[in-house]
């Protein structure tokens, strides 16, 4: 019988898509994980005089699902390039064009034989990260890809081990949030971001499944709940006036900072919810591509 905490989950990054090499795969962690392989069965329309289903065609299939994570310094960081469909340039990554598949295996111990998962010819079509005050920094990774294989046993009979930072939380680990180059002006209760590269599956005829995954428009949006105090943050979303915004992560060891260079918040609320709780300015933004950054996310990594 599986345990749940007996499983675990390797990745290594694809030269060829679909193609998953024997070497260089690393143990990662995670909270929880939704991958599966989806098959879509049509059936006939064929009319039996016996009132009987004449038969069930496979017509595609496809790999997809969630890998939930807390953050950790240089745990991600492969699957940060496939996010941002980049590379790491002296630790500073920005978004680009540069298409990056991985091969995901996920482990079940089950006694005498264990069985592996491999699913292949995975694309990271989005994360979303979640600071919230008092709680440990979230997100997760979503997966798009193009098939699985059933093993009993490993791709890659020595894989890498994982890392071992402490997870980054919201209490200690947020040393610095800047708004539109400097110190916010608001004390944030909870910071949100979403990171979509909107892929798509490319179909042939001929083939059970993608024969690729194309990518779409990179798009960041986030959120933010501030106590209301300045209302700067809040008359910026009335004046339509474009920020900026930066978030480092600093475990005492090691640090990251998503800088958004160019922000535009599209959604404003000033509330007094109830009686005894206190007056929350809750704001939508969305990332613009910057030509003085040329992305519109950097990340860097110290």
């Amino acid at each position: 019988m599986g345990d749940t905490n007996q499983t675990s989950i390797a990745v290594v990054a694809e030269s060829t898509f679909g193609v998953t090499p024997t070497n260089g795969m690393t143990f990662t962690r995670f909270t929880g994980e939704s991958l599966a392989f989806n098959i879509e069965n049509t059936q006939s329309e064929e009319i039996r005089a016996d009132r009987n289903v004449q038969d069930i065609i496979r017509t595609n299939a496809s790999v997809s699902g969630d890998l939930n994570f807390e953050l950790s310094y240089g745990t991600y960081d492969t699957l940060l390039e496939g996010l941002m469909m980049s590379t790491y340039s002296t630790n500073v990554l920005k978004n680009g064009s540069t298409l990056k598949s991985f091969s995901l295996e996920k482990k079940f111990e089950l006694g005498s034989t264990d069985k592996f998962h491999v699913f292949k010819g995975c694309r990271i079509g989005s994360m979303g990260l979640n600071i919230s005050a008092g709680e440990i920094v979230t997100g997760s990774f979503t997966v798009l890809g193009k098939n699985m294989t059933v093993s009993t046993s490993a791709v890659d009979s020595s894989i890498d081990a994982t890392t071992t930072a402490q997870p980054f939380n919201a209490v200690n680990n947020v040393t610095q949030i800047l708004e539109g180059g400097s110190g916010i002006s608001e004390s944030v209760m909870s910071l949100s971001l979403t990171i979509d590269n909107n892929l798509r599956a490319q179909n042939e005829i001929g083939n059970l499944g993608a024969t690729g995954i194309g990518l779409g428009q990179f798009s960041v949006t986030g959120s933010m709940s501030a106590y209301f105090s300045s209302g700067t943050l809040y008359e910026k979303f009335v004046n339509g006036t474009d920020s900026a915004l930066s978030i480092t992560l600093n475990d005492g060891s090691n640090s990251y900072t998503f800088l958004l260079p160019k922000i535009e918040y599209t959604t404003g609320t000033v509330t007094a919810g109830s009686t005894n709780s206190d007056v929350m300015s809750d704001l939508e933004f969305i990332a613009k591509y910057d030509t003085s950054e040329a992305c519109t996310l950097k990340i860097t990594r110290a």
